[in-house]
């Protein structure tokens, strides 16, 4: 169990708590404890007392957890390391609960998705001016770019691998068995070999002899 559930289940009605809260893109206390307190009383349907009660064990809870341990088998995963970025309330400047909700309402839950919405059929849903969605885009995206460089400093760097020293030629090298040592064979040389032949004394003509054409 997260720390949001253990929350609702502690001071509120338990998993409709729990709904209602996610649905308006509050993932942890901390979320809870950023909203303002009208708002929050409308998502718990509650008056402000109870809203400020609550938001009040969200903040100690948040302060002593923030996420309770996963119990065995249990994974709890951070929404920051989701490959979409949840609306969350304060978020970004502007993004507060009411916000939340209204966009969830009409399938925006990300800041992906709030970046490549078209910030002119979003304002006639909300009955905002189409300035406010165009600037809560701007900080979206400016989120987004924020975040891809933190994931990409955070990815360890790979090791380049360096080129094998060259090995000398199968025609340079011969070995006959492994037990033998290898034989250096050496290159051909057509001048030096002229000059051998041409060192060599010639033999002279016997006398007496006659040539092959008498």
């Amino acid at each position: 169990m997260d720390s949001l559930a253990l929350l609702c289940n502690l001071y509120g009605d338990g998993p409709a708590t729990l709904r209602r809260l996610r649905d308006a893109g509050c993932t942890r206390p901390s979320d809870v404890d950023a909203c303002r307190v009208e708002d929050l009383a409308a998502v718990l349907r509650t008056g402000l007392d109870s809203a400020r009660r609550f938001q009040r064990e969200a903040r100690e809870l948040a302060s002593r957890c923030d996420e309770v341990r996963p119990e065995d088998g249990e994974t709890i995963v951070e929404p920051e390391l989701c490959a979409a970025s949840p609306l969350r309330p304060a978020l970004i400047d502007g993004l507060d609960l009411q916000v939340c909700v209204a966009l969830r309402s009409l399938g925006v839950i990300s800041l992906e998705d709030l970046a490549a919405v078209e910030p002119l059929d979003v304002s006639l849903s909300l009955e905002c001016g189409v300035t406010r969605v165009m600037r809560l885009q701007f900080l979206a995206r400016r989120l987004l770019d924020t975040l891809a460089v933190e994931r990409e400093t955070a990815e360890p760097q790979r090791e380049t691998l360096q080129p094998l020293a060259r090995r000398p030629s199968a025609s340079s090298v011969q070995s006959f068995s492994p037990a033998e040592p290898a034989v250096t064979v050496p290159e051909p040389d057509l001048q030096r070999d002229l000059e051998a032949w041409s060192a060599k004394p010639v033999a002279a003509p016997i006398e007496g002899s006659a040539g092959p054409f008498g």
